[in-house]
């Protein structure tokens, strides 16, 4: 191989194997520190991997369809483009099928393919190298039958055959691993029964196991590339004078078509992010009022546009606004308070923030207070209120009085009236509509309770 052939082809496989290596690691990452978030060190780690995944993850799938791109440039008949073309055209469908969940309100369960997706397109690179490995090989065992220039000669290319005839096997053999798991992870796809058997043997056992299986997984794959890799570099230093059959190999060049399919499939990765954020939080919502649905006078089910909650009273709290100062909870009586739990990495919170400023905005002389409440530190809160114009006070503290130490999800919004009790409690992102209704439900006195 010569130090001009696939050049471009060498770069592609650098940059997707350094993408998936990144992004193989957050996986990991997550559920490692998820086995261990007793640990409130461990919990920290976790809200901070929380907070930069969504900006992060875009970026490695960029750089990962960039190397898929690079690929494209071998020549035609290395078989690799196939490979790549497939590639481009799962990343549409596993991008854009969201879109379509989102928008005719199809069942959650069409999602559940979305924590495949990464093995899928990893499993298809591999095949990729596989049909390159066998190529490059043919190529360095042609030597052995047309050159004669000598058995020192020949022995190197046997060896340089055997090399990738080795690479060629065991790339052949962790496509078939891959292949495998997909097929279980297909399984339990259609059987979500089967899934919740296994998950119940043992939540802890399975959740280790399954971190185990995908941690031996990355490092064969990594093993595997960094072989090809180093093959690719060693080989590639030889002179025309001694290695005559890459002589007729063209120079690497991209097709039109590979960089029409790469552009589609990153504009189908960016129409899937900003519908995370616009269409997704409605769709979420939908459907866990359909799930959190209330029995009706005959006995089935209808949707609960409102969350059911006794009032109590609001414990005595006291607040350390991030500007301004401190606010206790009990002096705000006579004023109807929006408690709203938030995070800026979550996008149905951020959804929600126009319509909070809004009612902060109209309510200031109307009696109505707005107070955000984050579990993340000062400095993100303080950036993020800032670019997002955030005018009511927004607090920074974990730990809670009940009923506010367990939030389960994110918004959580309460509803506290003038005379300190705990109206309604919000599930989920609301609208400017919503919120008005809860405040003015809470501005109408409790009925007296007969003894």
């Amino acid at each position: 191989m010569q130090q001009q052939s696939l050049s471009l082809t060498r770069r592609g496989i650098t940059i997707f194997h350094r993408g998936i290596e990144v992004y193989a690691g957050l996986i990991l990452l997550n559920i490692g520190l998820s086995l261990v978030r007793q640990y409130p060190i461990a919990t920290q780690f976790l809200l901070a991997l929380q907070r930069i995944s969504p900006f992060l993850e875009p970026v490695l799938h960029l750089a990962m369809l960039l190397g898929v791109l690079l690929t494209c440039a071998a020549p035609a008949e290395s078989g690799t483009r196939k490979w790549a073309h497939t590639i481009f055209l799962f990343g549409v469908f596993a991008w854009l099928l969201p879109v379509l969940v989102y928008t005719m309100q199809l069942p959650m369960s069409w999602l559940s393919y979305r924590s495949a997706t990464i093995l899928v397109q990893a499993v298809l690179f591999v095949g990729l190298l596989q049909q390159l490995a066998s190529w490059i090989r043919g190529i360095e065992a042609s030597d052995i039958a047309d050159r004669g220039d000598g058995v020192a000669v020949s022995a190197v290319d046997k060896e340089d055959a055997m090399v990738w005839r080795d690479l060629e096997s065991r790339l052949e053999s962790l496509f078939r691993i891959g292949c495998i798991l997909i097929g279980a992870a297909l399984l339990f796809l259609i059987y979500p029964r089967l899934a919740l058997q296994v998950a119940m043997l043992g939540m802890g056992v399975t959740a280790i196991v399954v971190f185990f299986m995908l941690l031996l997984l990355a490092a064969m794959f990594s093993r595997n590339v960094y072989r090809f890799e180093k093959a690719m570099r060693m080989r590639s230093a030889r002179t025309d004078t001694d290695d005559r059959s890459w002589r007729a190999i063209p120079t690497d060049r991209l097709v039109p078509a590979s960089i029409v399919l790469g552009a589609l499939a990153a504009t189908a990765m960016g129409v899937e992010k900003v519908a995370n954020y616009t269409l997704a939080p409605k769709y979420f919502m939908k459907e866990i009022e359909r799930t959190l649905g209330k029995a009706g006078p005959g006995g089935g089910f209808t949707l609960n546009t409102e969350d059911t909650f006794a009032p109590v009273p609001a414990p005595a709290m006291s607040m350390k606004p991030i500007d301004g100062e401190p606010l206790e909870l009990n002096q705000l009586q006579g004023k109807i308070v929006v408690l709203n739990f938030w995070a800026t990495w979550c996008p149905p919170c951020v959804k929600e923030i126009p319509d909070l400023i809004e009612l902060s905005e109209q309510g200031r002389d109307n009696g109505i207070v707005v107070i955000g409440i984050s579990d993340e530190d000062e400095p993100t809160i303080r950036n993020f209120a800032e670019n997002r114009g955030i005018k009511y006070p927004m607090v920074a503290g974990a730990g809670w009085p009940p009923p506010f130490h367990q939030i389960s999800a994110v918004p959580t919004t309460f509803v506290i009236d003038g005379d300190g009790m705990i109206r309604s409690k919000l599930i989920g992102s609301r609208s400017l509509e919503v919120f008005k209704a809860e405040v003015e439900k809470a501005r109408v006195p409790l009925k007296p309770t007969t003894p």
